[in-house]
């Protein structure tokens, strides 16, 4: 394949032997030299899942990782996903939220609760 590619295109630099041991590897595995499209399936939490597991733990203030997971029928790592990338954590939201601000009462109560 190398001595034909090379009696046929004098104008240009030929390619070295690896190359031609690859593309006939591949020719051999595939069938076809054509690049194959990756098939990896689209993350479970991608797009509008992301919002629905938000509204889930937003519902129910709450709510455990293991709850979250039931709910939304994935995995547990899946569903703590878009948590994790929002900087939320179950159990923790309604504290955090309640601490924003110069309410007092507020305050004492999340340390009360944290005791």
């Amino acid at each position: 394949a190398q001595a034909l590619h090379t009696e046929r295109s004098t104008d240009h630099k030929c390619p070295s032997n690896r190359m031609f041991k690859r593309l006939c590897k591949k020719l051999g595995e595939t069938g076809s030299l054509v690049v194959r499209k990756n098939n990896r399936k689209n993350s479970v939490t991608s797009g509008g899942n992301k919002i629905n597991f938000l509204a889930i733990v937003n519902r129910y203030l709450y709510i455990s990782a293991r709850q979250i997971e039931h709910q939304s029928r994935t995995s547990r790592s899946d569903a703590l996903q878009p948590l994790a990338r929002c900087k939320f954590h179950p159990n923790d939201i309604n504290l955090h939220q309640k601490l924003h601000g110069i309410d007092l009462v507020n305050r004492v109560t999340f340390v009360q609760r944290g005791a």
